[in-house]
């Protein structure tokens, strides 16, 4: 299966946890994998230009795009599309933040592409009080799969996309290298 995810790039988050250990669990299984990240530090932009990201802000809050939603989210969506119309070989388009990185890539490849288009595959982290102020009826009406890390999330979105498409996957851990500390210690008197 070829899949295409976009990540954001949190400087807080480990590499033996999150989504920096997706690609590697997901190739040892024999996945074909394409990833792009978004910087997540504002510092750090994709295209340094004042006048670039002025106007991209403006662009994207005239479209009611959500207030996380940035200039780097916007370049990735559209490297993402020509990633897409170009190569056209991935199966699924799975966006792991989906708060704020998916606003315009879902509904144009569904236009664009119709049946071709890679199955939209969405995971939101943000709890119910938080998750309705990111939620977009017409990007939800183009996935075809929303991830869940809490079940209580389903309530938010119960009603928006039919039961059939949410699935509640719980984050999880590197368990080689997370072990409680008795573990650790055992190990080294061993």
């Amino acid at each position: 299966m070829n899949i295409y995810y976009i990540r954001t790039e949190y400087p807080h988050i480990g590499s033996h946890s999150g989504y920096r250990r997706l690609g590697s669990f997901m190739a040892a299984r024999g996945h074909a994998l394409c990833e792009r990240i978004v910087p997540m530090v504002h510092d750090r932009k994709i295209i340094r230009s004042v006048w670039f990201d002025k106007t991209v802000e403006s662009f994207v809050r005239r479209r009611r795009a959500p207030r996380a939603y940035h200039s780097n989210d916007f370049v990735v969506e559209w490297r993402a599309l020509f990633d897409c119309l170009c190569a056209g070989t991935f199966d699924i388009l799975h966006f792991l933040e989906a708060e704020h990185g998916a606003w315009f890539l879902p509904r144009l490849l569904k236009r664009l592409l119709g049946r071709r288009a890679p199955r939209m595959v969405m995971t939101f982290h943000q709890p119910t009080e938080l998750l309705n102020t990111y939620l977009h009826d017409e990007v939800l009406s183009s996935l075809d799969a929303v991830i869940l890390l809490s079940s209580e999330q389903r309530r938010a979105l119960l009603g928006r996309v039919t039961a059939e498409k949410l699935w509640f996957i719980p984050h999880g851990v590197d368990t080689g290298y997370f072990v409680p500390h008795d573990a650790k210690i055992r190990k080294a008197d061993a």
